[in-house]
């Protein structure tokens, strides 16, 4: 079977890891023998054009990585013309990609906007079915716009299959479709964080006890939160401490929050990191902290439980079906009080929980096997309509 990915956003050289999910499923697939290739739009803030250019990259890129065919047309962001010359271009570089590595079986999107959008071009004209994966959290937040939400409407019953990355997120966008379109096939833990078996699991390096956050530094991941409510739990206590890793426009004023409440002995902000310095911070760690406002999964805490961790979530969504007694704790969303008295509570706790039974039961779930035999039913599923 042939799989064309399209992703709405992907790796971009200011987020060099933007859309890691899409690179490491087309992998899985390749490695249980599916045919996949990817088309994407990498936009360029105009700041970085210069240097992009500069550094020797084309307009349009063509090359293999992990055996997996790339086409990506680097266009420059500005936001009308780069909607209508993205259109334009994936249906060119389809084009090109037929020409290089024949026609696909399915086409998986991910996102309706914009790549869903421009997929059903290809359902129309060239009569290929259409599996779309939906990530973004404005349906979730109620922030998308009316029209788009309309056009949503309008279109999703057009897809082959529709799928949504938590059960609560399918429930959501079935609610506002009055219908039963989406059903869930869950993110998967990054390769590197399921295969890698370097350390012991629950064996960490240091005698501080580290709680430790990733995600882009935004006011949705509610970094200050987490801060202050740390601040609350263990002002002057220099045996714990916080990490956050991540970079984004609340760096500034998370570094303003950090000295203020003198706390720059004890909470470090990392800045990105690739996914194997994750991997390397995460095992020298003892509980994984996620105090976003919304997700629509949460990849962060799965690879946290692939690394043995114990996580303490606020009720987000995504979190809320991964975390249980055994694993976690889930703590009110957007409140200083009840992630204070939760920090307070798994530092205690932490003891309690078998970090080999937590990476065990992660990997059954969310594994790379798990994640395939999924997905893969809903490739024969589709296929299956055409025959």
């Amino acid at each position: 079977m042939h799989i064309l990915v399209l992703p709405s956003w992907y790796k971009r050289l200011d987020y060099p890891n933007s859309a890691s999910f899409v690179s490491e499923q087309t992998q899985i697939l390749r490695s249980y023998g599916l045919e996949v290739g990817i088309i994407s739009i990498n936009q360029i803030p105009l700041k970085h054009l210069i240097r992009f250019y500069k550094e020797g990259h084309k307009v349009t890129d063509s090359f293999s990585e992990d055996g997996i065919y790339n086409i990506k047309f680097n266009l420059p962001k500005i936001p009308i013309l780069s909607f209508m010359l993205r259109q334009l271009m994936i249906i060119i570089l389809f084009n090109r990609y037929v020409r290089k590595k024949g026609m696909p079986d399915i086409i998986h999107a991910h996102s309706f906007f914009d790549s869903g959008l421009t997929s059903l071009y290809f359902k129309k004209c060239r009569r290929i079915p259409i599996v779309l994966t939906e990530h973004f959290s404005g349906f979730l937040t109620d922030t998308i716009p009316w029209y788009k939400l309309r056009l949503f409407k309008r279109l999703s019953r057009y897809f082959d299959a529709s799928i949504a990355v938590s059960e609560r997120f399918a429930k959501k966008l079935n609610w506002l479709l009055e219908e039963n379109r989406f059903q869930c096939v869950p993110n998967v833990i990054p390769p590197i964080f399921e295969n890698f078996d370097g350390f012991e699991v629950g064996d960490k390096p240091y005698n501080s006890f580290v709680f430790l956050s990733v995600g882009a530094l935004t006011k949705n991941k509610n970094h200050s939160l987490l801060i202050r409510s740390f601040h609350n739990s263990f002002e002057g206590n220099r045996a714990v401490k916080l990490r956050i890793i991540g970079k984004g426009p609340e760096y500034n004023n998370l570094k303003i929050l950090i000295k203020k409440l003198k706390l720059e002995d004890q909470v470090t902000l990392l800045g990105e990191m690739n996914r194997f310095e994750v991997l390397m911070q995460m095992h020298q760690s003892d509980v994984f902290v996620l105090p976003s406002k919304f997700e629509t999964f949460g990849v962060v805490v799965i690879e946290a439980f692939a690394c043995g961790l114990p996580v303490i979530a606020t009720r987000c969504v995504g979190p809320e079906e991964l975390i249980e007694d055994s694993n976690g704790i889930l703590v009110q969303n957007d409140s200083i009080d009840s992630l204070t008295n939760g920090l307070n509570r798994i530092y205690k706790e932490t003891p309690m929980y078998c970090p080999v039974s937590i990476r065990e039961n992660c990997i059954a779930k969310f594994g790379r096997h798990s994640f395939f035999l999924r997905i893969n039913r809903v490739y024969n599923a589709v296929s299956g309509k055409l025959n």
